[in-house]
């Protein structure tokens, strides 16, 4: 038997070796690839028996089929780290938490080159700690009524007098681009269908609370985030990812900005599923209850408003201060006679509210009244009185924003049993705790109607009631409420709904310690239906005042009271009242009773009793 030259025998071991090396190796990187963490940090999503990345700018890849094959973008980016290039060019500079993640996994050595631009952003950002901010509803822009939500970055080593610099601190802000010009069929229809691309900035946290807490009197709620020392590199090195590199189309409803900084902590949280907990839409409220709920939140703490806090400061003042207030909105020149700090302090708060509502401008009279004021404030030298600010819950304890309830209702001499979804978010009866109160954000709350004789039919389908009555003990506030959808005109249809739209504009202020407001609008509303042995349709346009109070008496317990008077096109008159009243057995379950009364012309009249048991999830 002839025996193998050793030399053969040697070079067979090594090949051998070696394509078990390679064989053991592709395993690997084929697990990687498709492992939890590579998904996670290339925003990979399944979709049907692949992957795609939601980011859509290529610069985010290594590889031209990297959006779409995560092995393809691994393989690829092994290759890439080998290359050498200019500092700041090379993966290792560009990428640093996937240099990170090969370089943990063993596929490639340590690369010595220096990365100035990463170096200094590190420095710069300091990721000592991070928080979630979540900033409240803004009814004045229709992108913002669900709130807002960002991560601030705090760098303790900005200090002065021995403390950190909270406004030097830095944010992570996702957004959409919005050109200034677009049109509102167009800001709808692009919101809600990706039309708008996304893109990840970064601010000042000073600059942010300017914007969000004293130009849009917004409050603001920062959640402490629990993260390890590595996980707050990692998260500090894909911001410097996402900010340089990441970019993607923005959808209103579920891709905004609370979905975008959530997937960036699922990327460092490798034991937690976050995203998988979302509804079918994404809130930034959500994102508070989520990382509440993992236990990811340290602490939670509330920065008031600039309106609240000129608020909480008039509640503080007795009632010749408040005379005092009143009169030196009108007569600048009698400030130096003013000998209260609470006084003087709530003016300077007073005109720069007035700023803002100006878009940023001062009036020559407001400039005049606020140097005064500046001016006898210095020469007090008083250290101002401790003013109890008035507090709101912290978002992530409200309720779910999905809803379900049953209602029985006695119309006339008939009864009828409906059936109500609100699949999102808060109407003007539910519980304010994390919303503004005497607000409602109510879309696509659809009413099913148990008909004895004809079945079940789609009495209502609201595809939206957006409201904010909302007002002051001490300024008007405007007050608004808009309502659009389609009503059942055909007992005998169960899908015949006929357009309509409620219209609300006027003024509230409140009363009774800000338990109640009280508010006067003109409304105009419209409905149509079919009439005649041919069915034609008719539209039935009224105008007319209206005059009611929203009350939140305890956090369990809120009324709403109002009556429209006024007529149609045709000088038919319309006169209506409302009086409801909720009460929460918890945060989800309520009860709601109604009474409502209605006449239309000499003839057509309405009066129904209504109790409505609701659970929100």
């Amino acid at each position: 038997m002839a025996v193998m030259p050793p030399i053969i025998l040697k070079y067979l071991v090594v090949i051998v070796f070696l394509a078990q090396a390679t064989e053991s190796r592709a395993a690997t990187t084929q697990k990687l690839a498709f492992g939890q963490k590579w998904l996670r940090i290339l925003h990979y999503e399944k979709q049907g028996d692949g992957y795609e990345s939601r980011v859509d700018n290529p610069k985010f890849f290594v590889s031209t089929l990297g959006k779409s094959d995560p092995l393809e973008e691994l393989n690829v980016s092994i290759e890439e780290s080998k290359h050498a290039k200019p500092n700041n060019d090379s993966f290792k500079c560009k990428f640093p938490l996937r240099y990170h993640f090969l370089k943990h996994n063993k596929l490639i050595g340590t690369d010595r080159i220096k990365c100035e631009d990463q170096e200094f952003f590190i420095k710069e950002m300091g990721g000592d700690q991070f928080s979630l901010v979540f900033v409240g509803q803004y009814a004045d822009h229709p992108a913002s009524i669900m709130g807002h939500i960002f991560l601030s970055i705090e760098n303790h080593k900005k200090k002065i007098e021995g403390g950190p610099i909270s406004y030097l601190f830095n944010t992570l802000n996702y957004s959409a681009q919005i050109p200034e010009d677009t049109g509102v069929v167009s800001y709808i229809t692009k919101g809600i269908f990706g039309g708008f691309p996304g893109k990840y900035n970064l601010y000042e946290f000073g600059d942010m609370i300017e914007k969000y807490n004293n130009m849009e009197s917004r409050d603001v709620f920062t959640y402490k985030l629990k993260l390890t020392n590595q996980q707050r590199k990692e998260l500090l090195w894909h911001i410097w990812e996402v900010a340089n590199h990441a970019q993607q189309d923005y959808f209103f409803f579920d891709e905004n900005c609370a979905f975008n900084i959530l997937a960036l902590l699922e990327v460092i949280k490798d034991d937690e599923n976050l995203l998988s907990e979302l509804p079918a839409y994404t809130s930034p409220i959500e994102i508070t209850k989520i990382v509440s709920a993992k236990g990811l939140v340290e602490s939670v703490a509330f920065k008031p408003s600039l309106y609240v806090r000129l608020i909480s400061k008039l509640r503080a003042m007795d009632s010749v201060e408040l005379d005092q207030f009143h009169d030196l909105m009108n007569s600048p020149e009698d400030v130096r006679s003013v000998k209260s700090i609470l006084v003087l302090e709530a003016l300077v708060d007073y005109v720069d509210l007035q700023k803002h509502e100006e878009n940023g401008v001062t009036s020559s009279e407001f400039k005049v009244l606020k140097d005064q004021v500046l001016i006898q404030r210095s020469t007090l030298g008083i250290e101002p009185p401790k003013v109890k600010i008035i507090g709101r819950e912290s978002p992530h304890l409200s309720h779910g924003d999905s809803r379900i309830a049953t209602t029985l209702i006695k119309r006339n001499e008939d009864v009828e049993l409906n059936f109500k979804f609100r699949p999102f978010v808060h109407d003007i009866l539910s519980r304010n705790q994390g919303y503004d109160a005497n607000s409602s954000i109510n879309m696509l709350e659809t009413t099913i109607k148990i008909d004895t004789q004809y079945g079940p039919q789609v009495e209502k389908l609201q595809l939206f009631d957006l409201a904010k009555l909302k007002g002051s003990r001490y300024l008007y506030s405007p007050a608004w409420r808009v309502q659009l959808g389609g009503m059942n005109q055909k007992d005998s249809c169960v899908l015949c709904l006929m357009p309509y739209y409620d219209i609300d504009l006027g003024l509230s202020v409140s009363a009774i310690a800000n338990k109640i407001d009280v508010f006067i609008l003109g409304n105009t509303f419209s409905s149509y239906r079919e009439v005649g042995s041919d069915e034609s349709i008719v539209s039935n346009l009224y105008w007319t005042g209206k005059i009611g109070a929203s009350g939140n008496w305890t956090p369990e317990l809120r009324t709403l009271l109002f009556g429209s008077v006024g007529r149609n096109f045709e000088n038919r008159s319309f006169l209506k009242t409302t009086a409801a009243v909720a009460f929460d057995i918890s945060i989800d379950i309520d009860i709601r009773l109604q009474h409502e009364n209605k006449k239309i012309g000499s003839h057509g009249y309405w009066e129904s009793y209504s109790t409505e048991i609701g659970y929100s999830f």
